[in-house]
């Protein structure tokens, strides 16, 4: 059956997104100075050290992996929507919802804080980017 190879496909593309999401995260949680940790937000003088000597490319790569990544899942995403419309129209109907704020939201996600930890190195982990952006960093902090 052609619908069930595609969804056997558009899954398997899934599973290559959820693997590239993972290094995405692996990419900005282990830099060369140790382990991320969210507690490691309310002390700057950790966190920079242990951003310090991180490359800006790590958070550049995490932006557009992480881009990819969620389009490649979105594929897998919209498979099981089109396999539930056989059962019901109205739960595939919910799916494809779903799917689209989860797809947006995501992506979202991933620019928006893989660019705010770019800036936090851009200007020297935080001293200067209190200056600058202001009304960014609890926004961010959120991420």
């Amino acid at each position: 059956n052609n619908i069930m190879d595609f969804i056997h496909i558009a899954l398997l593309t899934a599973c290559v997104g959820h693997l590239i999401c993972c290094y995405c995260d692996w990419q900005i949680t282990y830099t060369p100075n140790g382990r991320f940790s969210f507690g490691d937000l309310k002390d700057n003088n950790r966190l920079s050290a242990l951003f310090i000597h991180t490359s800006q490319k790590r958070f550049l790569r995490s932006i557009l992996f992480g881009v990819l990544a969620m389009t490649l899942e979105l594929f897998g995403y919209l498979a099981l929507c089109a396999w539930m419309n056989q059962y019901s129209s109205r739960c595939a109907l919910l799916m494809v919802i779903s799917t689209g704020i989860a797809f947006i939201s995501g992506v979202v996600h991933h620019v928006f804080c893989g660019t705010v930890e770019w800036f936090y190195l851009q200007f020297d982990c935080m001293q200067s980017m209190t200056q600058i952006l202001p009304d960014t960093i609890p926004i961010a902090i959120s991420c």
